[in-house]
């Protein structure tokens, strides 16, 4: 084999493992259904441009965290003048995206976002689409994450803010995510060990469970988690 056909025999193994690679990843397509645009930021990255369409490619199939700006256009009455605009934040929440899918979501006038996800099966330089069920939220939803946060926050004894924290876990599920973030409000290493061991059964993703090691502050927190958990399973 001369070295001009090895070439061009490694350039097509690489094109096939992306091309392959890219039809594992997901994609996600959101629109604003009224005349205000929208920006959009995944996992916590900067927000995208305004538009009335986001479109994101090549995203790795697991959980990530959307959130969705809105702009609004201030007008002023009677004439109907442009007299600036509001951003407001509409959306923000965990969201799963299968392998080999497309997640799109269409955001209403009174800022309801409706999902479907459909996967992308490549077959004879096709693409079927077969709609799965609709899509699962991982952990608890942001409304409810943030008064229960507040709550915590206003209570004074740590005692109190751990009894807080059980009774909201316990009536939903969590994100590992949330979870070691509810752990960062503790001062005591004995409260956090305690809140962690208490919410792994209600743990939505427990395969990122590992997350909450973060708001420790000593390794034999973590070791003792680590037994805890192991002795669950």
């Amino acid at each position: 084999m001369n070295m001009k056909k090895m070439i061009t025999g490694i350039a097509l193994q690489l094109a096939s493992a992306m091309a392959g690679a890219n039809h594992y990843q997901a994609e996600l397509n959101i629109v604003s259904a009224d005349r205000n645009t929208i920006a959009v930021s995944l996992d916590h990255q900067y927000y995208s441009p305004f538009t009335s369409r986001f479109d994101a490619f090549n995203i790795q199939p697991g959980c990530h965290y959307v959130s969705i700006v809105k702009r609004y256009f201030l007008t002023t009455r009677p004439f109907g003048h442009h007299r600036g605009y509001k951003d407001e934040v509409v959306y923000s929440g965990y969201l799963e995206f299968p392998a080999a899918s497309r997640v799109s979501g269409t955001l209403d006038c009174f800022n309801r976002l409706a999902l479907n996800v459909q996967s992308m099966r490549f077959q004879e330089n096709n693409f079927h689409h077969t709609n799965y069920l609709a899509p699962h939220f991982i952990g608890m939803d942001e409304v409810s994450f943030r008064e229960l946060k507040s709550v915590i926050a206003d209570r004074w004894f740590e005692s109190s803010k751990l009894e807080v924290a059980k009774q909201g876990i316990s009536g939903s599920s969590i994100s590992s995510a949330q979870l070691a973030e509810l752990m960062s409000m503790f001062s005591f290493e004995s409260s956090k060990l305690e809140l962690a061991k208490f919410s792994y059964t209600y743990v939505a993703d427990k395969q990122k469970f590992f997350l909450v090691n973060d708001a420790f502050s000593f390794e034999s927190s973590i070791s003792e988690l680590d037994r805890y958990v192991r002795g669950r399973i």
